[in-house]
């Protein structure tokens, strides 16, 4: 290999050496730009995604709820909770005579309105403020109204427990009145009974007079 030959070769592989340090760097070069076009792109589709798994979750959810009121029959706003439930003992006992008043008047205004929720507490009013029979009676009969609209067996059970505490007392008010109006017939029936004998003593004085009086014509 002569001298001009040997030039030849070493300048094409500084060509060479060259084309590939510009294509390298050419591909450096539009890497980044690459790379944030490509998490562009992927930020945009897990955005996307996200979006869509959401909406999809709510949907879910509010399938959810409807297939549970489409099962039950019943309206998720129209079933007493044991939550609901608590809340609304606490708060009858805490209330003062004049507040419960002033409940039980607007509450009774508005009975077909009130939400299992409210008739519990009215209920609990009614017996709150009198325990005569007709409030018992009536929170009774609210109560067993109220069984249709409870779905966990715990609040059920509570809420008949309730119902037996106000049946029970309703029989003991009337057992304890008819004591009463027996032992006032008892009191009538002695007064009648002393009655009784000071006439006899009377009749028998006047059949049986003493030695000594004159008997009347």
């Amino acid at each position: 290999m002569n001298v001009n030959q040997a030039s030849l070769v070493l300048a094409l592989v500084w060509l060479a050496g060259c084309a590939a340090t510009g294509q390298v760097g050419t591909q450096h070069s539009t890497d980044p730009i690459d790379a944030t076009r490509q998490k562009g792109t992927t930020n945009l589709t897990h955005n996307s995604n996200t979006t869509r798994a959401s909406g999809s979750t709510k949907s879910v959810d509010t399938t959810d709820t409807k297939e549970i009121s489409r099962i039950t029959g019943v309206d998720q706003a129209e079933v007493l909770t044991l939550s609901q439930l608590l809340d609304r003992l606490d708060r009858v006992t805490t209330l003062s005579p004049g507040s419960s008043k002033q409940l039980i008047q607007r509450m009774d205004a508005e009975f077909d309105r009130l939400d299992p929720a409210e008739r519990f507490e009215f209920a609990l009013l009614l017996t709150k403020k009198s325990n005569n029979n007709r409030s018992l009676t009536r929170a009774i009969s609210i109560l067993d109204g109220l069984e249709g609209d409870v779905k966990d067996q715990i609040t059920l059970e509570i809420l008949q427990l309730h119902r037996r505490y106000f049946a029970l007392k309703k029989q003991y008010r009337s057992e304890r009145n008819k004591t009463i109006e027996l032992n006032k017939k008892i009191e009538r029936l002695k007064g009648l009974e002393q009655d009784l004998d000071k006439s006899n003593s009377r009749i028998q004085e006047s059949l049986n007079p003493s030695p000594g009086e004159t008997q009347q014509p």
